[in-house]
């Protein structure tokens, strides 16, 4: 089945809530088991990393009799490296800034063999949401009514999901609806492949939690490589949700995904001069 524009509503409706279902059953069930055991977590999140983006691509094959070209496995390591990079340097750009604000101040330096623990369940969280968010929701919205109706219900949907999250607020659910919502689906229709927005979701969430030790989406899961105080008012901070709910992070965020749409719209317009 081809997805575009001709495709009956309801078919886009069906395979949105069939495969947004089923990934994150998955992943809830991956969850479930880690915090019950883990011992299991490093083998059990890659075992299950490779799972759902290998059960990604053969959907993708069975439904719409293509292999996609969005998880294409040669790009793999240069694409999670440089969405990687990118993570490891917005999430640094906002340290700093917090710091050179008086907000974030470090008091001692610490190691656990938990950090690489949560390393690998910071990768299936990031294949679980980018898979959800991106190849299936964004993607085939993206499809049928085009790239500012997918960005707009794409974001608005990962932003809320977050609401359930410890010491979630309507801020903190904006604040991840523009600075992640938007910005990765814009790193993958970018750069034309998952692998980018994984990298950038994986890397930031490990730097945020377990170096800087930040609460991850209103999730504090100890054990980071820098303990720091982290005070002023929330709006700057975050507060107990963490940085991502500050707006320090997503102006950053914004200007990244300024220049992204910016560098897409030079590009299709070189391309249709050379047409």
């Amino acid at each position: 089945m081809v997805i575009d524009r001709t495709t009956s509503w309801w078919k886009i409706i069906l395979l949105l809530v069939s495969g947004t279902i089923l990934f994150l059953v998955l992943y809830s069930l991956a969850q479930y088991i880690i915090s019950t055991n883990e011992d299991v977590t490093i083998p059990f999140s890659l075992l299950l990393s490779v799972l759902i983006v290998g059960m990604y691509v053969l959907s993708i094959r069975l439904i719409e009799k293509k292999w996609t070209s969005s998880l294409d496995f040669r790009r793999m390591l240069p694409d999670v490296l440089l969405g990687g990079a990118v993570g490891i340097v917005l999430f640094l750009l906002v340290s700093v800034t917090l710091f050179l604000l008086g907000c974030y101040k470090i008091i001692s330096v610490h190691y656990s063999d938990r950090i690489i623990t949560l390393f690998s369940f910071y990768l299936l969280v990031a294949c679980s949401e980018e898979v959800v968010f991106r190849g299936i929701i964004f993607r085939l919205l993206d499809r049928k009514w085009g790239q500012l109706s997918a960005l707009i219900v794409s974001a608005l949907l990962f932003g809320f999901l977050h609401i359930f999250n410890e010491n979630a607020t309507i801020w903190s659910s904006i604040a991840i609806a523009i600075e992640a919502g938007v910005m990765l689906a814009v790193a993958f229709k970018f750069s034309g492949t998952l692998w980018v927005p994984i990298g950038i979701h994986w890397l930031w969430n490990f730097v945020q939690g377990q170096v800087f030790g930040f609460s991850v989406s209103g999730n504090d899961f100890g054990d980071s490589l820098l303990i720091a105080r982290i005070e002023g008012p929330d709006l700057i901070t975050g507060g107990s949700f963490g940085a991502e709910a500050s707006l320090i992070t997503v102006i950053f965020a914004v200007l990244l995904t300024a220049y992204m749409l910016y560098l897409q719209k030079k590009r299709i317009g070189f391309q249709n001069n050379n047409s």
